[in-house]
């Protein structure tokens, strides 16, 4: 009886190391930051998202700041045209970086536009970045 207690114990123990551990490494890789920080940090004029860019690896990050029922929104667009948009919800960011190949692949020297909100009807905010990295 004494050892059953003894494995059930080592068990529970072993069980919540592994939890802790994964979940420390989910929170390690949505905090993602580039070396020397961000080459740019755009908050959404309607308060709601923020997009962050590193230009080395094509890295963007947009981040719904406001629980409200809508994913912030992003659209990536080179010389008048779409290259590809997505969205992150409930308070969280999801980001897109040139080692997953196109549409994340930015061309170097072109004029980058992003337009992003995080409110449904919300007004775009549009900024814009010359991939030069």
């Amino acid at each position: 009886m004494e050892l059953r207690r003894t494995l059930l114990a080592a068990g529970a123990v072993a069980a919540t190391a592994t939890a802790v551990l994964a979940g420390t490494s989910t929170a390690a890789a949505a905090a993602y930051s580039p070396p020397g920080g961000w080459d740019h940090i755009w908050p959404s004029a309607d308060g709601a998202a923020v997009v962050y860019v590193e230009e080395h690896g094509d890295v963007i990050k947009l981040c719904d700041t406001k629980r409200n029922s809508f994913g912030a929104f992003l659209a990536v667009w080179k010389n008048g045209s779409i290259i590809t948009n997505w969205t992150a919800g409930d308070g969280g960011c999801k980001t897109h970086q040139a080692s997953e190949g196109k549409p994340y692949d930015l061309p170097e020297g072109a004029r980058i536009e992003l337009r992003f909100h995080g409110t449904a009807g919300g007004p775009d905010t549009r900024q814009s970045f010359t991939n030069d990295h």
